[in-house]
Parts: structure tokens; sequence; C-alpha cells
């Protein structure tokens, strides 16, 4: 093994400037048709960037509830799911035109995901051109494009940026610096600023792998344990203002969430197959043909190395994981381990981890051919070209269902529509697949939300009604943007504000009004106004009793004092650690 590398260098700066390089031509094409084609998810997310930039252009910086999108109701999932990473997106928007704000933004965090990697790998082998491998394969993995480009699951998208961040903090608490236990701190902090599952998911990995160590050297002694105490104490200052509204609005409120269970399962025979027919439509049964060969020839490779071969055997275990070859039926008949597993939902999930892992040992085996086989420096670095000439032609194989239904005259343009579909069959036949461009873009916020529009809702909500599938009648009438006065079924139009809705109402006589605005623990109500007291519907929404005359009635979220607090806290606590991490990094020099 090189020697190891600490100190940063011009060339380290070189790498980057390469890195940028190569992200500027695997998004060279995205940019180049100036389109987007929204998939599921797609519509979730982009509605959620919206929000934000509506909001923005108010001169609003925070964003609690949907007034603008998700079709005015002021469902709150930007109380329960992250969205600090959004913002960068919605700023861009001020900047370009927004199909281009959002590949942008994409071609940022697919630099950052390079970037993180290099140094993460740079920092675990010392070997600069094992880093530079190892942060192209990662960057360009298979499910890597399936988040960010195909299906638009941004939040596990922005979260895989900072996996290797994680698992390099864990990497050092448990077997090599303990000083270096905020790494693990940051990543988990920027891993909850992306995709709160994600850090279920790394919290399960990281009690695993603590819990396995015992089993093959003692780690736990005085100084691990205290390392383990201040990461986690640091990261508690830097996330706890996410965690405030699941305290508050949340827990024991009755909040529906989408339920848990193990969900697209793929035998290991259908992984193997997919994976090597590239194809990022079929992600969710694929981890790309450079990581399934890593699992295939990997061991030959690694087994003399006790620190490789660890890496490698969880690799292929949480590409197994993904697949039945873990018995989930069965599983689902043990209600205390569904309950820990069954909240990741998707088991393909594990593919982001098996990913890296199998990244890792790749470049190690990229970097053993280059070395053995070339006898100078300009033959290593034709095999090192041939190399990365390959893993590209990889991408853009895995690259081509997206760009070919990007540019084919067939493509159907997204169509404005100011009436949603009837039902949620016809959604599903309208939107997804769909072109969107500069020009009909807004469209995308005339749709419901295929997935996601009524999570966070009240489960008093939910009603299932045959005709209308999963959207039940009190989430539909919400929707709808029906008012009941004494019961009386009334279509409304909300006046849209950030972060709250008002109404007005003209009543003959003393009414109880139902508004079709979800109603959460700190959803202040104010009349003409007043604030006035209000209770929860029968549908989850907010319910006043109000006298005969003129009224505008103004519903509104206000976060508690301790989520400004905290959040103070945690700039200050970001601010404390870049002035000690600068100054040790001089004092090192």
């Amino acid at each position: 093994m090189a020697s190891k590398q600490k100190r940063l260098d011009v060339k380290d700066g070189l790498v980057v400037v390469l890195l940028l390089v190569i992200t500027v031509i695997s998004m060279f094409t995205f940019f180049s048709t100036c389109k987007l084609c929204i998939q599921s998810d797609g519509f979730f997310h982009f509605s959620r960037a919206e929000e934000i930039y509506q909001n923005l252009r108010k001169g609003v910086p925070f964003t609690f509830i949907a007034t603008h999108t998700f079709q005015q109701t002021g469902v709150g999932n930007f109380l329960f799911y992250p969205d600090v990473f959004l913002y960068p997106w919605a700023l861009l928007r001020f900047i370009f035109k927004p199909v281009l704000a959002f590949y942008v933004w994409d071609s940022l965090f697919v630099f950052l995901t390079f970037v993180i990697g290099y140094f993460c790998m740079r920092d675990y082998s010392g070997d600069r051109l094992r880093s530079v491998l190892f942060s192209i394969i990662y960057g360009l993995g298979t499910y890597h494009i399936y988040l960010g480009q195909y299906n638009f699951v941004l939040g596990e998208f922005i979260a895989y940026t900072f996996l290797p961040l994680v698992v390099l903090g864990i990497y050092h608490v448990v077997f090599s610096d303990e000083k270096k236990w905020y790494l693990l701190a940051i990543g988990l902090a920027l891993l909850t600023y992306s995709h709160v599952l994600s850090v279920y998911i790394m919290v399960l990995f990281s009690l695993t792998v603590m819990i396995c160590a015992l089993f093959f050297r003692t780690w736990i002694n005085k100084k691990r344990i205290f390392a383990i105490v201040k990461a986690f104490g640091l990261y508690c200052a830097l996330s706890a203002w996410i965690f405030v509204p699941f305290i508050t609005d949340y827990i024991g409120k009755g909040i529906f969430t989408p339920k848990g269970g193990f969900l697209f399962l793929s035998s290991p025979q259908q992984m193997i197959e997919r994976s090597f027919t590239p194809n990022v439509a079929v992600a969710m049964q694929s981890i790309g043909l450079v990581a399934m060969l890593t699992a295939f020839v990997g061991w030959f490779f690694v087994r003399r190395n006790k620190r490789e071969i660890v890496t490698y055997v969880i690799g292929v275990s949480l590409l197994l994981m993904a697949t039945t070859f873990v018995p989930y039926s069965r599983i689902e008949n043990i209600s205390w381990l569904t309950k820990i597993l069954g909240v990741i939902q998707f088991p393909y999930r594990f593919l982001s981890l098996a990913t890296l892992f199998l990244s890792i040992t790749a470049s190690l085996i990229v970097v053993m051919i280059i070395r053995r086989i070339g006898s100078n420096k300009i033959s290593r670095f034709g095999i090192l070209a041939l190399c990365l000439g390959g893993i590209m032609v990889c991408y853009y194989s895995e690259q081509t269902p997206v760009v070919s239904r990007l540019t084919a005259s067939t493509s159907k343009y997204l169509r404005s529509t100011k009436t949603p579909p009837a039902s949620y069959q016809e959604l599903i036949n309208e939107a997804p697949g769909k072109i969107v461009n500069n020009q009909n873009y807004n469209n995308i916020f005339d749709y419901e939300v295929l997935f996601g529009q009524t999570d966070y809702y009240p489960e008093r909500a939910f009603t299932i009604h045959p005709q209308w599938g999963s959207f039940a009648p009190r989430a539909f009438s919400t929707q709808r943007h029906v008012a009941y006065v004494n019961n009386v079924p009334t279509k409304v139009v909300p006046l849209e504000f950030p972060n709250k809705l008002s109404y007005i109402l003209n009543l003959k006589k003393t009414a109880t009004v139902d508004l079709p605005v979800i109603a959460y623990k700190n959803t202040k109500v104010y009349d003409n106004g007043k604030r006035i007291v209000r209770k929860e519907s029968v549908r989850g929404t907010v319910e006043v009793h109000l006298a005969k005359g003129h009224h505008q009635v103004t519903a509104c979220y206000v976060p508690s004092k301790m989520y400004y607090i905290l959040l103070l806290l945690a700039l200050f606590a970001w601010g404390a650690l870049a002035i000690n991490l600068l100054y040790s990094y001089r004092k090192d020099k």
C-alpha cells in the first residue's frame, strides 16, 4: 500500500479540476437537451423546490407548509422531510431558467460526490490514484444515476453524496484514528439535512459494524467510547433543530406516513442479469456492470489483505440484502424484526451502501492492474485512460434510456390543466414520462403529486374509496378546496402567502366552518387579523366557529421557539467547527 499522504497540495487541486471536467462531461448531454422527463418522485421534489423558491421571492427564508404547491393544502412535508439542500436549487432559479437551474444543481451534487469520495478515500488509503478512481466509480454508479437523473429520488440522491463521509467516520471511531470522531458527526448531520431515512439506515449499519467488530478485535476502550460520545454530542448540536417539528407536531399526533414493509424485491438472478445489461430504468434491480463484476472477481484481489476483505464482504452482503436472498417474506412474520427493518420499506435502498463498498474494492482492483501491467509512467497513464474510458462507456450506456426519452421525436409534453385528473388512475396515465421544458415547466404544479401528495396528512383523512384508490375522499375534498359550512360543502379559493393560507367568507348566519387546510399542533388561525380558537375537523383540517358577516380567515404555521434556538446553536456549532478545523490544519502544516 502506498504511504499515506495527509497534507493537501497542488496535486489535490488538479484532481478537483479533473473531477469538475468529468462532471461537465457526464452531465453535458442533459444540459444540451434543455428538457426534463418527470418521473414518479420528481413531482414531489420539484414541488418542494418550487415552494421554497416562491417564498424566497417574497422575502421569506423559511418554508414550513405548502401554500403554493401540493394543491395549496398547507401540508407540512417541509416539517418532516428535510429541505436544507433544496435551497441552493431554489436560489439558482433566480439566475437560470427552471430546467437549467435543476441541471446546475444536480451537477453540483454530482461534483460534490466526486470530491467527497476523493478526499475520503485519500484519508482511508493514502493513495491518490486509487482515490481518483474510487470517486469516479462511486460518483457514476448506476444507482446514483437512477436517483438523480432518472427517477428523481432526490432525497436519497443528496444523501448518497455524504455516505462516504459517514462510513469514514465509523471506520476511524471503531478501527483507526478516534481523534477524527468529528467526521462521523459531520457526515450524519449532512445526511440528516438530506434524508432522515438514510440516517436510520446508517445508524443500523453503524451499530451492526460495532457489534460485529467485537467478535474480531477489542475496540472498546475509554478513548473510543469518549470519541463516540463526542461525535453524538456534536451531531445533536448540528442536527437537533431538524427534529423539533417531529417532537412538536408528529409524535403521537396521528400523522400519516407511508407504511413499512418490503416492496419491489428482486431475486439474485434478476440482479445479476440486469446488472450485466446496462439500463438505469431497472436500477431498482441493478447495481451496474462495474459493481457486479467487482462482486464476482473481488475476492481474488483482496484475499491477502484483511482490511480489504472486510470491505469486500460488507459490499457483497449489502448487495444480497437488496434481493430475496434475505427471506423478507419470513421476516414479515416476525413483528419486532419487521418494526426495525420494515421502516426501510424498499430493500433496494441498500444499493447505495453496496455501491460504496464495492466501489472501494473496484478502485483497488484497477490500481493493482495498472501497477502490475504498467512498466513505466507512460504505460500506466495509458492503462488508466483506458480504464476511465471504460467507466465512462458504462455510464453512457446506463444513461441511454434517460437521454432517449428526452430526444425522441414522439415524446409528449406535459399539458397544462387547472383541473387535476378526476381519478388516481387518470393521474398515473397522464403525468409520468411526459417532457418538461422551460416553457411548460409550471405545468408540473397543476397536477397532484403522484407519490407523496398525501404524506403527512392526519390519519383521520384516510378512508379508502374504490373510485379514488389511495386518494381517500376526505383528503380528496381537501385537495379540491372544499370547505364545509355547517356541514354543507362549499368551494373556496385559497389566497396563498408564505406559510399561510387565507379564505374570504361571507356568512349569512353563525356557522362552524371546516376549511381545506391541514391542521397541525402549531397551526395558528386568525379571523380578520385577530387570533381565534380552532379545532381539528373530522378530516384533519382546520375547523373554526364564526359569527355572521365578512371574514378573512388565515391559517398559518408558527414553529416552536425551540426550533429557532436550536437552529442558532447549529449555526454556532458549524462556525466553531470550521474555525477549529482550520486552526488544526494550519497548526499541522
